[in-house]
């Protein structure tokens, strides 16, 4: 294993930090070491002051598209409830393979993943709660 990147997106090896007072937690990521490895920075994020995807309030990128903001909002100027995003840009598989992707869905909270024009979840026409996991195969390098 390598390591990849932090929570936040940085991909320092290292962090510095002062001890805070109150209980935190500090993420890494790390990824089988070979295969093929992009030089990609994430997907491009648009987060939007409504939830039906009008009044969009921010672009950046997201390295990591795995989040849980808790009671926090995502980014400033965003609300802290009731907004949607929308996360669009390229994946590249390290390895051939099948992978496995999943949501946890949450009620009032729907979600859609598209893969090269394939949907594989979406909760927006099928409502559900809990673990919701979809596969799909990928080539290694492609894009």
């Amino acid at each position: 294993m390598v390591f990849d990147t932090w929570n936040k997106g940085s991909t320092n090896a290292t962090r510095s930090f002062n001890v805070p007072t109150k209980d935190t937690s500090y993420e890494a990521y790390y990824r089988v070491s070979g295969g093929s490895v992009g030089a990609g920075m994430g997907l491009k994020a648009t987060y939007f002051a409504k939830p039906d995807f009008t009044s969009p309030t921010l672009t950046k990128t997201d390295r990591v598209p795995f989040f849980d903001w808790g009671t926090l909002r995502p980014a400033s100027g965003v609300p802290a409830d009731n907004f949607s995003a929308r996360r669009e840009g390229d994946l590249q598989a390290q390895f051939t393979g099948e992978y496995q992707f999943s949501y946890e869905a949450r009620a009032g909270e729907p979600f859609r993943l598209v893969l090269a024009g394939t949907t594989l979840i979406d909760t927006f026409a099928n409502p559900a709660t809990g673990t919701i996991t979809a596969t799909a195969d990928v080539t290694a390098g492609q894009r």
